[in-house]
């Protein structure tokens, strides 16, 4: 008798062997790391290995020195204590944290790549290669990119911060359909947020300042909404597109650069509305690099742009752009360089024209067309001239739309508003042959300061 008990015993304590109760407190799919728990985990990737899908693993704070790959649909949630979170450090020279299966959640964690000698050559410290995840409350620190997406869609990112990213701090590339909003990009040394080949995804509510630029869309990016992001203060342009279409730049803040607020280069149909660009040398640029790859069929409407130096200004490869119902309110508030190729092949001739309607132009009350001053280079094989040229906003408003008005302004920024009225563009009685005194007249016009 007694031998069957102790037989019937051993056979159960094997079963709950088996059924992986050993599984360091596994109960209802979900597993803790760190902290004084009985049978909690030493190491994050001990606890992924034994998990599957849908299992749950919290997190203690305290740093993990690993690197950490999640291949199964799991949630990886950071616990906060004290207003500490834990740290996933990475071990080797590789990513902190890969994600490589579509479903997971990671949140609540600081992720951090190795920070010596920080370069190209640095992987992010995040990299996420599957669809369908939710990447919510974490720092990323370090690496090429914080934080690189990669041919994923459906993704959340949202209320995370990127930082001392060494060429952004978050990446995109081939990605679609996915949400990026109430972020923050900081202290990164390119872009804060950058966007490789983006489409149909929305991108909102974010933050990006004290980068080299603040947002970037490139390379055959199209479909996206950009809208509602407060970019300010990075140290050369604050948002740009290029190579991309049908970008809709909505409702944006966008301030405080030393070379442009809002650039568009080589992108075409894209709807710039409803945003608040000042303080910036040059507000709105537009501008293409051939033929080929041209600023075309934009639409600039309803912006406030004020208190920059040059409120737009369009240079060579631009045509059929709308510049409608904006108020400008700056030193200068538009300019344009356009040039033509005169019997030269490899050149072809083209005539490039934007539309300006129904703008607010703060140095102009007449019920005439407004002049819009700009250069207009003329290129032989051998020579070449440049002349002063004009465009015109045909039916100019004669009083701001909405809320804009210097005086409105200037409760609202008392301290900001400069005294740009008297600055004027210095311009040469004759550019014939002369295109040195020509470059030395752009140069001098994007590098002056606002006084």
């Amino acid at each position: 008798m007694k031998k069957i008990i102790i037989v019937s015993i051993a056979l159960m304590l094997t079963l709950v062997n088996i059924n992986g109760y050993n599984l360091k407190g596994a109960s209802n799919g979900i597993l803790y790391v760190g902290g004084n728990g009985e049978g909690n985990y030493t190491r994050i990737q001990e606890a992924i290995n034994d998990a599957e899908d849908g299992y749950t693993i919290y997190v203690y704070p305290k740093q993990y020195n690993e690197n950490i790959v999640v291949n199964k649909s799991i949630s990886l949630i950071g616990i906060e204590e004290n207003g500490k979170k834990p740290i996933i450090h990475a071990k080797e020279n590789k990513s902190a944290v890969l994600i490589e299966r579509d479903g997971c959640t990671l949140k609540g964690f600081t992720i951090m790549s190795q920070e010596i000698s920080v370069s190209q050559e640095n992987p992010p410290s995040c990299e996420v290669h599957s669809d369908n995840n939710i990447i919510e409350n974490n720092t990323f620190m370090y690496g090429v990119y914080a934080f690189y997406l990669y041919n994923s869609s459906h993704n959340q990112i949202k209320n995370n911060e990127f930082t001392k990213g060494y060429t952004a701090g978050i990446c995109t590339r081939k990605c679609s359909h996915n949400i990026i909003s109430y972020n923050t990009a900081r202290g990164n040394m390119g872009e804060g947020f950058l966007f490789c080949g983006e489409t149909d995804s929305t991108i909102t509510q974010n933050i990006a300042t004290e980068n080299c630029c603040g947002m970037e869309i490139y390379s055959y990016s199209h479909n996206c909404t950009i809208s509602f992001n407060h970019i300010y203060a990075n140290q050369q342009y604050g948002m740009g597109a290029s190579l991309s279409s049908n970008i809709s730049i909505l409702n944006n803040k966008i301030h405080n650069h030393v070379y442009g607020g809002l650039v568009l280069a080589d992108s075409s149909y894209c709807n710039v509305s409803g945003n608040e660009i000042y303080l910036n040398q040059v507000g709105v640029k537009l501008q293409g690099s051939g033929t080929r790859y041209a600023s075309l069929n934009n639409v600039i409407t309803k912006n406030n742009i004020y208190s920059n130096y040059v409120g737009i200004y369009w240079e060579l490869y631009c045509g059929n752009n709308y510049f409608t119902y904006n108020n400008l309110d700056n030193s200068v508030n538009a300019f344009f360089w356009d040039e033509i190729h005169i019997f030269d092949p490899g050149f072809p001739f083209h005539i490039y024209l934007n539309i300006l309607y129904k703008n607010y132009w703060s140095d102009w009350n007449f019920k005439i067309p407004k002049p819009i001053k700009g250069i207009f280079t003329i290129c032989f094989p051998r020579d070449y001239y440049n002349v002063l040229w004009f465009n015109f906003d045909w039916h100019p408003a004669l009083e701001p739309y909405g809320n804009f008005t210097t005086k409105n302004l200037e409760k609202l920024f008392p301290s900001k508003i400069p005294a740009l009225k008297n600055v004027k563009i210095p311009i040469p009685k004759d550019y014939k042959g002369n295109k040195d005194g020509f470059m030395f007249l752009l140069r001098k016009l994007f590098t002056m300061q606002s006084h």
